[in-house]
């Protein structure tokens, strides 16, 4: 009966089952392991969401402020550039009249030393 073959074959596979048993219980472990490591990334991940809705929050309402310095600076920009244009303008005027306001100068400083 040692020597039949089916007793070998039956033989080996035992083996092979106890074999598959240990590392079935090695997996069991594992998976153990991997289920209570999930427990704490859910929670990890619970406590990222709850962030991530705050910082969405905050965000909401930075636009809302950001907006409002955008409307006041909107309607501040108008002004500016009419202040600018006035002082270019006011600038030319100064260079045109450059040569007018030297001659009279001069005269005025010819009256002075006369009077």
């Amino acid at each position: 009966m040692l020597n039949d073959p089916s007793y070998q074959i039956l033989l080996s596979m035992q083996k092979d089952f106890h074999k598959f048993k240990k590392n079935l219980v090695v997996f069991k472990s594992d998976v153990t392991a991997l289920k209570s490591d999930s427990k704490e990334y859910r929670a990890d991940i619970k406590e990222l969401k709850t962030d991530v809705a705050v910082l969405k929050a905050d965000v909401s309402d930075l636009k809302i402020a950001v907006k409002a310095i955008s409307e006041v600076l909107s309607e501040h920009t108008s002004a500016l550039f009419r202040i600018e244009s006035t002082m270019a303008f006011y600038g030319d005027m100064y260079k045109a009249n450059r040569d007018g306001i030297e001659s009279l100068n001069q005269r005025v400083s010819v009256l002075e030393k006369k009077a």
